[in-house]
């Protein structure tokens, strides 16, 4: 049966992106890893790259083994290559990284893991199944009865290894049976920067029928929360799906700065240590990396198996340069007969065997160096840079500069004569450039803790969510809540359908012109079609900008405002911070279209157009004088408000365009920013009625009671 895949990572505010991973199909199963470094910031990610590239160099050459075994010997062999490589260099000492990786043959998945990398089967169905357990510290502590399974969860040092690749010469590798999969089930892999960040609830909640765009949903999900760690995902699907995603290539090695050269497959080039040998150095660091030495990351399945059960570090192998002819002919049948006692390879120096003689002379070297360096300072003229005494003022500058041409620091004015800047500069009528949102710590809910009861509720919230019908979804959790209460933690499904279906296809538009921009509009407010479906005559009767919404970003700030059950339980679920954050990028996208539409030309302005910029207007404005939302935003996002006034102005002011003349502004915008302002009383949708002129000759006479002290007036009712 065929597989379908997908796979992404985010960097996050990490300096390095330390995850690495890979989906290879081969003829008979298709292979996904996911690997997450550790060791400083070189070693982390050379480590997560050597492991991805020697698993799949690994499962090549052994596929003659069952699949299982040569899973489970690839990432073995893995371990002692990432072990070696830390032992030959200091700089990379204590590197190590966690793996999980899945095969998936036909309709049988095997699993291998060492670390705490998870994998997932998520079922066509919805429901989600942790296949691996992490083999973290607290763990052990769980399985000894010291520690119950809920303050593990919580403890500080849960992330704490108890195994990993490249630490220990050996390592003990999980590997599962073989899991009998069906149409539509998913693999998920993904390192602690995602099983951290979301839980396995929203995971099911995703639409995994096309999983590359599932995995970005999920990183998407991971982006909008608190955590500074890399967050990567693969996910394999048994079954065809519309997505044209190629499998990945084997990572290229790693570079330690941007000056060192990238070597071939299979070679690592790692910083030259001070205590060397030159003869060791010279024959091991090619031209054209000057301070690097190359090892091979893979050696030959015969020389590793020998390797496996040595005591002594594995010899790299040294480049030779090219051999005649005659002499390449020659060594062709010496390549494939097995290694002699006089092969190709260098022999390291004889100091690097005896590990007694290594700290003597580093002791040593650094003693020596300590010495020199008091030696320059007693030295006469080397404390004065500028002086002529001593050898320090013989060193000429690398790039010296010419003395007779000073570099001048400032740019050489324009000889043009400047033009006047028209107010409006800008050319795009909608181009947003949202700041990010402040770092913030990681949050958790106090009361939407327990999982939805079910019912008919929830599964039209998640399924509207998953067909992107964001006011749906909401409306079937306000339903929900009439119930029970304990339909609260739905609210997360429906408030992240309008961050990925609304607002972040808004912060990646770029509109030149009203034409391209007119299409994103329902992004705001809802399509036109729900428009005719939910606003009634009374709706009508009113302007459009203050029409009430029927999807979009402006239905759930209105929905937030006007329902303070769905504001507390929103707040308690991401937070008052997390949601002051999605609505400063609600408005500052409003704000940013309204400005934008400020510089259109009067001749191109249509009624479409002025609509929705005088509705832009009206939503920014009544927000910051909202009671709730106005004092989200002071609260937590204050340095944004004189963002948003100020785009306000431009929005409501006259503007001149390059060509020197002025744009009005139309008055329905004038009107809507002075209604949310309150300086005007609202719109009203009851129809104003002329009173009709009274013809006296058509008044009925009065008719007398049975009283006569009493006049009824028939017509007057």
């Amino acid at each position: 049966m065929e597989h379908s895949w997908g796979y992404g990572s985010e960097q996050r505010l990490r300096e390095e992106n330390q995850d690495c991973h890979g989906v290879f199909e081969f003829p008979d199963f298709t292979l996904a890893i996911v690997c997450d470094g550790m060791g400083g910031h070189v070693g982390g990610a050379q480590a997560s790259t050597l492991a991805v590239r020697t698993i799949h160099d690994a499962m090549v050459e052994l596929s003659d083994l069952p699949v299982a075994d040569a899973l489970v010997e690839a990432i073995q062999r893995t371990n002692l290559v990432i072990y070696e490589s830390a032992r030959k260099n200091h700089r990379l000492m204590g590197m190590g990284t966690t793996v999980v990786a899945a095969v998936v043959s036909g309709n049988t998945c095997w699993l291998a893991h060492v670390g705490d990398s998870r994998a997932y089967l998520v079922r066509s169905d919805g429901s989600v199944h942790a296949l691996t357990r992490d083999h973290t510290m607290v763990n052990l502590f769980v399985d000894a009865e010291l520690l119950s399974p809920e303050d593990a969860a919580t403890h500080p040092e849960a992330h704490v290894l108890s195994r990993s690749l490249g630490v220990e010469r050996q390592v003990d590798v999980e590997i599962s049976e073989g899991l009998e999969l069906t149409a539509g089930d998913v693999i998920f892999l993904c390192s602690d920067g995602v099983h951290g960040i979301v839980t396995d609830w929203e995971i099911g909640n995703v639409d995994w029928r096309a999983p590359h765009q599932a995995v970005h949903q999920v990183l998407d999900i991971v982006n909008t929360r608190e955590g500074d760690d890399n967050a990567t995902a693969v996910a394999v699907m048994l079954g065809t799906t519309f997505e044209d995603v190629p499998p990945t290539p084997p990572p290229e090695p790693k570079r330690f700065d941007d000056g060192s050269q990238i070597v071939g497959p299979g070679m690592t080039a790692v910083p030259i240590e001070d205590d060397l040998d030159p003869d060791y150095v010279s024959a091991h660091s090619p031209a054209g990396s000057p301070g690097y030495i190359v090892y091979e990351d893979n050696p030959p399945h015969q020389q590793h198996n020998e390797e496996i059960g040595a005591t002594a570090p594995p010899v790299p192998v040294k480049p030779q340069p090219p051999a005649p002819p005659a002499a390449q002919e020659k060594s062709q049948p010496e390549a494939q007969a097995p290694p002699p006692a006089k092969a190709a390879v260098a022999k390291p120096p004889a100091k690097r065997k005896s590990s007694n003689l290594i700290p003597i002379l580093l002791a040593s070297g650094a003693l020596m160096a300590a010495a020199g360096v008091v030696v320059l300072l007693l030295l006469p003229g080397t404390s004065d840079p500028g002086g002529t005494d001593g050898d320090i003022g013989t060193i000429e500058p690398l790039t010296p500069d010419p003395p007779t041409q000073p570099r001048p620091t400032q740019p050489r004015p324009s000889t043009q004569p400047t033009q006047p800047q028209p107010q409006a500069v800008d050319a795009m009528v909608f181009a947003p450039k949202l700041p990010p949102p402040p770092r913030r710590l990681p949050y958790r809910a106090t009361e939407c803790t327990q999982p939805p009861p079910g019912g008919p509720e929830q599964f039209q919230a998640v399924e509207a969510a998953r067909r992107h019908d964001c006011r749906s979804s909401l409306q079937s959790v306000q339903a929900g809540m009439k119930k029970s209460v304990d339909h609260c933690r739905l609210y997360q499904t429906a408030w992240l359908c309008f961050d990925e279906s609304h607002q972040r296809p808004l912060e990646s538009t770029r509109s030149k012109t009203w034409d391209d921009a007119r299409f994103e509009v329902y992004h705001f407010e809802g399509t036109a079609d729900v428009q005719a479906s939910v606003w009634t005559d009374d709706d009508k009767r009113l302007p459009f900008w203050f029409r009430r919404p029927v999807d979009g970003l402006e239905f759930r700030l209105k929905t937030w405002n006007d329902d303070p059950q769905m504001a507390h339980y929103v707040n308690d679920l991401f937070g008052e911070p997390k949601v002051a954050d999605d609505f400063a990028k609600d408005l500052q996208l409003e704000a940013t279209l309204a400005a934008g539409l400020a510089n259109v030309p009067e001749d191109q302005r249509t009624q479409q157009l002025i609509d929705a910029w005088a509705r832009r207007v009206f939503f920014v404005a009544d927000a910051l004088q909202q009671d709730r939302t106005g004092r989200l935003l002071n609260q937590h996002r204050s340095e944004l408000i004189p963002v948003l006034k100020d785009l306000l102005v431009k929005a409501t002011s006259e503007q001149v365009l390059p060509d020197g003349s002025t744009v009005a502004v139309p008055d329905e915008v004038l009107e809507a920013y002075d209604t949310a302002m309150g300086t005007k009383p609202p719109p009203t949708s009851k129809p104003v009625v002329a009173p009709r002129p009274v013809d006296p000759t058509s008044l009925e006479p009065d008719i007398q009671d049975d009283d006569p002290g009493v006049t009824v007036n028939r017509r007057g009712g």
